[in-house]
């Protein structure tokens, strides 16, 4: 077997193969080591039980982006998706519901059905933080600017102040000036709360998630507006077509080959050593694995200087992941939209359980403690409403999400706890949907220790770290090294670690490559 490449990819997440892909489309010879017997990382679908596609870890591609899609010339190798609609379902106790429609009037007519004066707030959410998004210049697909750049960009007064309260304030304060019904707060508020930042809606800083939102909303292969998409054949869809794309641009891609170690010499690279033994040679090396794996597991302490380490030992990795597979026996009926057993709005968008922002606060309140929330807050989709072939015929799979919970308990054990827990997220669907528990055939839960163990995710945090404002831009992963480079010469970064952070996007890939091809033009690499 062949080993000596001009670059090795160590992990096959989607963001790996971006990035092999764009270099080996430029001609260079790469290699794509993966540890388990399948590419995707937390991209990936799997047939859990005979005849159910499901996605356990990443459900939704909203961030994924045109140019890399065009650029690699994915649909060519398969991949195609479709805008669902409505996008976001939202049932509440009390039986009403809120749909968010890809077509903006539809959407604030649901708006007005709790307050007109929010429909009106909602355009001007809408429209500030999309100028805001193009005014600061940061792009998803180019290295960050810094803070400084980002401010001397923004010279009108308006945009400056609607920035400062970006990055510092939380739902709470940012919404509640501008809304006033509970609902759409609670509504608006979900985004990247538990999955992308540690903190509940009262949290100082959380508001970026949602200019994170914006930020790729700017080149999404799916157009503008608040749009899902769900990639046809599951999330695994998407690093299959990659892989398709890379073989065929020339790249080799080794699953079942765990990198041990990154080999360093007098401070550069020189490959990689396998687990398995043997050495694979490489002019360059890009990690996709998370910051912490990849300066603590990867490369040996001897080779970084004390002034990194500190940074890397306190990166965050601050928030839990609990995923929920299901496989149905028909559908979910909402109490809030009631109806039979044909797919309906309820059903075909991104199911979103979390009514008010108390109950939010108090799920991360419990988490912070390091309990289980008692009232945990949900999303999640039924993949099989939009495409029936994830299914036998009139079954479904559903995947769910509880997003703040604490990766190490403080009285018990994930292992103990599990399945308690994955049953009080089943009341609480219940109380929504209450034949859920009539409908379900089969169910697995993975906690945080399970992501962890089968991913190789520190934390079990689905994002590389907390996108907290100190850990994003020209911070992210670390304060002078958020060009993909690494005080290594000729090691690389390429995952969600790295700007602009996490969800299946393409983006970190795409500006990797782009940086390694810059070096390689330049003969920084040798």
């Amino acid at each position: 077997m062949e080993n000596e490449y001009d670059v090795i990819v160590v992990g096959g997440g989607h963001n790996g193969l971006v990035c092999a892909a764009y270099l080996g489309k430029a001609g260079l010879k790469v290699v794509v080591l993966e540890r388990r017997h399948i590419v995707g990382g937390a991209a990936v679908s799997e047939e859990l039980w005979p005849g159910f596609k499901t996605n356990p870890f990443a459900n939704i591609c909203n961030f994924f982006q045109s140019r890399v899609m065009d650029d690699l010339q994915l649909r060519k190798f398969g991949l195609d998706f479709q805008i669902v609609d409505p996008q976001v379902f939202k049932p509440f106790p009390d039986g009403r519901c809120l749909f968010f429609w890809k077509d903006e009037e539809k959407t604030l007519k649901e708006i007005e059905k709790f307050s007109k004066k929010d429909a009106k707030a909602y355009l001007d959410l809408e429209r500030d933080m999309m100028r805001l998004a193009q005014r600061s210049g940061i792009s998803v697909l180019k290295p960050p600017p810094s803070l400084m750049e980002i401010t001397s960009r923004l010279t009108d007064p308006e945009d400056q102040a609607l920035f400062s309260k970006v990055i510092s304030s939380s739902y709470t304060d940012f919404l509640g000036e501008r809304f006033e019904s509970d609902e759409i707060k609670a509504t608006l508020s979900h985004l990247g709360l538990g999955s992308m930042v540690p903190g509940g809606p009262s949290t100082p800083g959380t508001m970026l998630c949602m200019f994170y939102a914006y930020l790729h909303r700017t080149g999404l292969a799916h157009g503008a507006g608040n749009s899902s998409a769900f990639f046809k054949g599951g999330a695994g869809a998407v690093p299959q077509a990659l892989a398709r794309a890379a073989e065929s641009y020339g790249v080799t891609i080794r699953t079942n080959s765990e990198v041990a170690r990154v080999v360093v010499k007098n401070g550069r690279t020189e490959g990689v050593e396998l687990l398995e033994g043997g050495m694979v040679r490489g002019k360059a090396v890009v990690s996709n694995a998370d910051p912490n794996r990849t300066f603590t597991k990867l490369v040996e302490p001897q080779h970084l200087d004390d002034a990194f380490l500190r940074q890397v030992r306190n990166y965050r990795y601050h928030i839990g992941f609990f995923s929920m597979v299901f496989a149905l026996d028909g559908l979910p009926n909402f109490v809030a939209s009631p109806g039979d057993q044909t797919p309906g709005p309820a059903h075909t968008g991104v199911i979103d359980i979390a009514p008010s922002l108390e109950y939010m606060e108090s799920a991360w309140d419990d988490a912070k403690q390091g309990r289980l929330p008692e009232k945990p807050f949900i999303n999640g989709t039924i993949y099989s409403a939009v495409f029936p072939e994830m299914a036998p015929p009139g079954k479904h799979v559903m995947t769910m999400w509880a997003r703040t919970v604490p990766h190490k308990l403080k009285n018990s054990t994930w292992e103990q706890e599990k399945e308690r827990f994955g049953q009080r997220c089943i009341d609480v669907l219940t109380e929504y949907a209450p034949n859920l528990r009539d409908i379900i055939l089969h169910y697995k839960f993975y906690g945080p220790e399970d992501l962890e163990d089968t991913l190789y995710l520190t934390g079990g945090h689905i994002h590389h770290g907390d996108m907290t404002f100190d850990q994003m831009f020209s911070n992210r992963p670390f304060a002078g090294w958020s060009d993909y480079r690494t005080p290594i010469k000729n090691l690389y970064m390429c995952g969600a670690g790295t700007h602009p952070a996490g969800g299946v996007s393409g983006a970190p890939g795409h500006n990797a490559a782009h940086e390694i091809l810059r070096d390689w033009k330049e003969g920084a690499i040798s």
